[in-house]
């Protein structure tokens, strides 16, 4: 059998790991990866049915490389391909998204690029055993830092406590009636995350909230005719790493069920800086936004929330501060 044809025998919507050579897509093969000797090695397929495939295709968007000290990420440009590479003690955040079958993997450096890549969210699970295993390199690899005391300990920027007391207060959020009744699914994302993983502790928890625009006439009319919700969310996490599961967008229309799921990973020890400022469309919201050198990422929340607090709470204490 060919090459070709191999390819397209194996050809579906699912992200896959590869683990021989003769399994690495042919369009990439020139690159000279060799999944033996790597941590993990996923390809991923182009977005389009099988009905619309063939042999003679090149039938992979991306193929994913974690190395020894590095992520590299070769992406399909027509018939040829273009690769990034960032080093895991570069990596200040990482986000999985899905959306239905839309998934959608971001990786942030501390330079302000971004290493994003689309799959179909029906590998999700797949997606988070590698989202789980970078956060585990990132986390082990050397830390280039903005404070000077957070080389030492991480832990030493949680100025909350720290143990089971934590979780009581959020813990009684998730079991309310307002927040099954919309937000059962983060619910069990919540569950499913804390049974992999034990160690994390539950921060905060708040429901979706309606907001209200804030303007003239026309504000008032949307506020009347299409109302508007801030998702709700869940922040947890351990001395190393603040976690935040909510919605692909912060916000969403009331009448509308919001089916996408998000999960985003930011490291404690590679914060320069947590800032706070009201949102300027919907005064009931805030914008916080970490910083680690030129990345920039922004968590919506409900203004002066547990959650809000929270993420604070995790700044170094010289880039902590709050914007009216």
């Amino acid at each position: 059998m060919s090459t070709a044809d191999a390819e397209y025998n194996a050809f579906g919507p699912w992200v896959d790991a590869v683990r021989t050579l003769d399994e690495v897509p042919r369009l990439f093969r020139d690159f000279g990866c060799d999944p033996t000797s790597e941590r993990l090695v996923l390809k991923v397929p182009r977005n389009i049915p099988r009905r619309d495939a063939d042999p003679t295709m090149d039938l992979y968007d991306h193929l994913i490389i974690a190395g020894s000290d590095a992520l590299t990420v070769l992406s399909r440009t027509g018939s040829a391909y273009a690769g990034s590479t960032l080093p895991y003690d570069a990596v200040v955040a990482i986000e999985d998204s899905v959306d239905l079958t839309d998934g959608r993997l971001r990786v942030c450096s501390r330079d302000g690029s971004v290493l994003q890549v689309g799959y179909n969210g029906s590998s999700r699970e797949v997606v988070s055993g590698f989202v789980d295993m970078l956060r585990d390199v990132s986390l082990g690899s050397g830390v280039t830092l903005g404070s000077h005391d957070a080389a030492t300990a991480a832990a030493s920027m949680l100025t909350f406590p720290v143990g089971p007391a934590i979780d009581r207060r959020p813990n009684a959020v998730l079991n309310s009636a307002v927040f099954r009744a919309t937000d059962a699914d983060l619910m069990a994302d919540w569950t499913n995350l804390r049974d992999r993983e034990p160690e994390l502790h539950l921060y905060a928890a708040h429901p979706r909230e309606r907001v209200r625009a804030t303007g003239g006439f026309m504000a008032r009319v949307l506020n009347l005719f299409r109302p508007t919700v801030l998702h709700g969310a869940i922040v947890c996490g351990t001395d190393a790493e603040v976690q935040v599961l909510s919605r692909r967008d912060w916000f969403g229309l009331a009448d509308r069920s919001e089916l996408s799921s998000s999960r985003l990973i930011v490291f404690l020890a590679r914060l320069e800086s947590v800032t706070v400022q009201r949102h300027p469309r919907y005064a009931e919201a805030s914008i916080v936004t970490v910083r680690s050198g030129a990345a920039r990422i922004d968590v919506i929340v409900p203004g002066d929330s547990e959650a809000e607090r929270v993420l604070l709470a995790v700044a170094p204490h010289s880039g902590r501060s709050v914007v009216d």
